[in-house]
């Protein structure tokens, strides 16, 4: 009978998993699935879903890494936790033996790790990892997609769980909910990268803290830079502070075999940021086959070599998931203020007196364009207008003057008044 060992990556984005047999052959390495702040939800649909490809019996092992499943050890006994420093290197070295440097961005953390080999077994001769600063990370390109694109990518249709009882439906229902958001996101990412790479002069960003390179950004997006350069200077900025802050002056001898150096995680799936890694590094970097779910397989063959036993138990996952939420304070769920919340809309009068005097009010937002007709004499709205800004505050502006302008043979325009980031 195959033996089977399940690596599981627990991510602060994503959850990872693969499937070796007893001789570290990769068996089945899934999607990486994203779990919007659901891991325990999302183990259970990886755990679904490689049940039904491979005999549930003939699994002897589940070993996990990252940083989600860091508790499970308090209450799962005999279960292995490898940590992702020693995870990443040891699946590297399953997939492609004759590796030497490993460039690793994913949502969060960032490593570089130089492997070698000492009496024909893989050694790691140096490791770095990042500050966490963020400014380098996947996080910071998941937020800024959100912001560019969640305008133009039309909102998830999802379905509300309350309109059945049946437990087994509920969770088919989230389990589509979460591959809807999931998908509405693949496309945000690849829509920034196809624009981006269109740009002839990306924008230059010198932070190195995320929160500032935001801050940046939505300054060049004022000052006029085009979304697309803007992009691309995201990108480059991504590379090269992982550069700076992982790797300082380090310097790398190129060579042109194959997977001698390799990027893995997440963020390497945009092949703009591995290129300007490549460009700044100055050598040949390969995208690691299994690039997502390198730690997962790290984590799996640790459990082979240990000879590991212990198979997931959801009850003790759950009971471990309780305990790392009893550890931090929670403010109530923001339902239970609903009843506190009053929305008033007043309808606009259609008919608009000629000759009214009115003020333009403009609301140039990093993300949203707002404006609005005013009665100047009375503060009365007369007419309004709330668009998305699209990385594109000159745009979206014309866009409410034109909406606007409709009533330009009714009104005298006495004032302007501008506010927000883009004013």
């Amino acid at each position: 009978m195959n033996k089977l060992y399940i690596g599981l990556d627990i991510g602060s984005s994503f959850v990872h998993s693969v499937v070796l047999d007893q001789d570290k052959r990769i068996l089945h390495c899934d999607k990486s699935i994203q779990h919007f702040a659901n891991p325990l939800g999302a183990i259970q649909e990886v755990w679904q879903h490689i049940t039904r490809l491979f005999p549930e019996d003939q699994i002897c092992s589940t070993a996990f890494t990252g940083t989600g499943a860091k508790t499970f050890s308090k209450v799962m006994q005999d279960m292995i936790y490898v940590y992702e420093s020693v995870a990443i290197p040891k699946g590297v070295t399953i997939c492609h033996p004759q590796t030497e440097y490993v460039f690793h961005i994913g949502a969060k953390d960032s490593y570089f790790f130089h492997l070698t080999q000492i009496n024909t077994r893989p050694v790691i001769q140096e490791w770095r990892t990042g500050t966490k600063c963020g400014g380098g990370s996947g996080t910071l390109i998941e937020k800024q997609c959100r912001r560019l694109f969640q305008g133009e990518v039309p909102h998830a249709e999802l379905t509300d769980a309350a309109s059945t009882s049946d437990a087994a439906e509920k969770e088919r229902i989230r389990m589509g909910n979460r591959a809807k958001l999931q998908e509405r996101l693949e496309h945000m990412y690849s829509l920034a990268e196809s624009e981006a790479v269109l740009s002839e002069e990306p924008s230059e960003f010198l932070a190195r803290c995320g929160v500032v390179v935001q801050s940046d950004l939505i300054h060049k997006q004022n000052e006029g830079a085009s979304r697309v350069d803007n992009l691309a200077g995201l990108f480059k900025t991504v590379a090269r502070n992982y550069r700076i802050d992982v790797l300082g002056p380090r310097k790398f001898i190129d060579s042109d075999r194959p997977f001698r150096a390799v990027a893995t995680g997440g963020v390497m799936a945009n092949d703009l940021i591995r290129g300007y890694l490549a460009e700044f590094l100055d050598i040949r970097l390969d995208r690691a086959d299994h690039f997502m779910g390198m730690a997962a397989i790290g984590a799996a063959s640790e459990a082979i070599e240990k000879e590991n036993r212990f198979v997931l138990n959801f009850d003790a996952l759950a009971l471990a998931t309780e305990q790392s939420r009893e550890s931090r304070q929670f403010s109530p769920a923001l339902r239970e203020s609903l009843h506190r919340v009053h929305e008033q809309t007043l309808p606009l009068d259609p008919d608009m007196p000629e000759g009214v005097e009115v003020v333009i009010g403009i609301d140039g937002g990093s993300t949203t364009t707002k404006g609005a007709l005013v009665e100047l004499e009375t503060g009365r709205l007369l007419d309004k207008l709330y668009i998305k800004t699209h990385g594109n505050p000159e745009g979206s502006l014309k866009e409410v003057l034109r909406y606007l302008s409709r009533h330009k043979d009714r009104v005298a325009v006495r004032g302007v008044g501008a506010t927000g980031s883009a004013r």
